[in-house]
């Protein structure tokens, strides 16, 4: 998936999982771009996203992944703010665990 920055990457499940880890792999082809990102969850039973992590000033490459206590979700949330190449950002895949 891609957008032009900034972009909402959000994934809902069906029905609450829950979660304990949460990885995504940034478009990392070319070995020389890095993104800026904040990644959010919205735990079952709420209507307000938490932020879990927040490399709004850190450029990150490749996999990113999250660990937390397990929790019930309901959505995940990438904000991807920044590509250092171009303006679009670019989330491979996404993952749930």
């Amino acid at each position: 998936a891609w957008g032009v920055c900034p972009s909402d990457f959000i994934v809902e499940f069906p029905g609450p999982k829950n979660i304990r880890k949460i990885r995504f792999l940034l478009y990392d082809q070319d070995k020389k771009r890095s993104y800026n990102y904040q990644l959010f969850i919205m735990p079952h039973g709420s209507d307000e996203w938490e932020k879990v992590s927040d490399r709004s000033k850190k450029p990150s490459q490749g996999w990113q992944e999250q660990k937390f206590n397990p929790r019930m979700i309901s959505k995940i949330k990438v904000v991807g703010l920044k590509n250092s190449s171009n303006k679009n950002f670019h989330i491979v895949e996404i993952e749930a665990f």
